[in-house]
């Protein structure tokens, strides 16, 4: 390989590192806690810290003794799920260079999400070690198998074995050639 074709390489690869760190990254990491963040409903809490119960779910409370008979469904429901799933179904993602913004967009998943005066603080959305670690586990993975600038993934099957970010055919061909 000539100085040219290894510059010309490098290259490659630093446009490669760079969608990766503002564009695949974000996507990556946005995916996988709007998916988290959507089963700390099923699981009623946040990350292994259990949601306050709810009176309508309490038998001997006014709120379930006045829906046991209108709506008996309401009394067995999820926490937070509503009727409809509104709040659940509300969490979305965008994307910035090198970011990740995960939201609600219901007027009240704030509310729920950080309590208030009357209302019981029962987060769905916010950091944790849990998703830190999901989140580096992903991107680590994705990491390991990143393709060198020569896509030689791509050219032969045999041959994509990656180690720090090119493969061992590719390795392998990287030489200086001087020009005498």
């Amino acid at each position: 390989m000539t100085f040219a074709e290894f510059s010309i390489h490098l290259e490659k690869i630093k446009q490669d590192v760079n969608q990766f760190i503002n564009e695949d990254g974000p996507e990556y990491a946005a995916n996988i806690a709007v998916e988290k963040f959507k089963e700390n409903f099923e699981k009623e809490g946040f990350f292994g810290n259990k949601w306050q119960e709810v009176q309508r779910r309490t038998p001997g409370t006014k709120t379930y003794k006045s829906l046991v008979n209108r709506h008996p469904a309401d009394t067995q429901r999820k926490i937070l799920t509503g009727r409809t799933g509104n709040l659940r179904n509300s969490i979305n993602y965008r994307t910035e260079p090198a970011r990740a913004i995960v939201y609600s967009d219901t007027p009240y998943g704030i509310y729920h999400n950080d309590g208030t005066d009357k209302l019981p603080k029962r987060q769905f959305i916010g950091d944790s070690p849990e998703l830190e670690k999901a989140i580096m586990d992903k991107l680590e993975k994705e990491l390991t198998d990143f393709p060198c600038a020569n896509r030689c993934a791509e050219q032969s099957e045999t041959t994509a074995v990656i180690k720090r970010n090119c493969c061992i055919r590719c390795s392998s061909r990287i030489r200086l050639v001087s020009r005498n």
